[in-house]
């Protein structure tokens, strides 16, 4: 970006110059020159220039490096892909949309930024009190800004399932009735910036059936039997 200043003196013979307050913002996502503002995002570098208009060989300048402002994080589960139905409750099968609101993440302004969370699943009480709170499975999930200068990170559809054995990093987290999903995130650039979100597994209510076989591959129902018979 390309701003030109212009600086009023601060007397009639002070040979002062200043300018008025300049804005410096990460919020645009495209640069304009000359539009009053100067966008940068953190890391980047104002230089400030100045070249006598009588004299060629008198240049000056400045510079000023950009850095962040710290934000509070937030993390945020969601049931549905419009990202505005916010839980705290799943079923055993069912898919999970994580959100993160960090702006002191947008940290390129010309570009769409990522960030990453940890997801974990903690064990319910169901198997005995000594299994309650065991970590089962373990993802790590990244997360797209919504757009270049918003600070808002999405993620794809995550799923969670009771039909799966428990694989670290295989794109899905395994779980059942009453264990709790646990999605965590640090700001890789201020470590006491953290925040987590939570859900609780709830079961597929389902109508049971209870079927009578004549065959040990039980393939042949039936609904009669010999009085000296097997059934399975």
């Amino acid at each position: 970006d390309t701003e030109v200043l212009v600086l009023t003196e601060a007397g009639e013979t002070s040979g002062l110059f200043r300018s008025g307050a300049v804005s410096v913002v990460d919020t645009d996502g495209v640069s304009t020159n000359n539009n009053g503002r100067v966008r940068g995002g953190a890391g980047d570098t104002m230089h400030a220039v100045y070249t006598d208009a009588n004299s060629a060989s008198d240049v000056r300048s400045d510079t000023a490096l950009i850095v962040e402002v710290p934000t509070a994080s937030v993390v945020q589960i969601y049931e549905d892909i419009l990202y505005t139905d916010d839980i705290d409750t799943l079923l055993t099968r069912d898919a999970m949309f994580i959100v993160l609101f960090d702006t002191d993440e947008n940290r390129e302004p010309q570009a769409i930024d990522t960030a990453k969370v940890v997801v974990y699943v903690g064990n319910g009480a169901l198997e005995g009190a000594s299994a309650a709170g065991l970590v089962l499975d373990t993802e790590t999930v990244w997360l797209t800004e919504a757009g270049e200068t918003s600070g808002i990170f999405r993620s794809a559809a995550v799923i969670v399932t009771d039909t799966v054995v428990p694989g670290v990093g295989d794109g899905r987290l395994a779980w059942g009735v009453g264990d709790t999903v646990h999605v965590t995130y640090t700001d890789p650039n201020y470590a006491t910036d953290s925040s987590s979100d939570t859900a609780l597994a709830l079961e597929i209510a389902t109508v049971g059936r209870v079927q009578v076989f004549e065959d040990a591959s039980y393939t042949d129902d039936v609904d009669t039997l010999l009085t000296r018979d097997l059934l399975y």
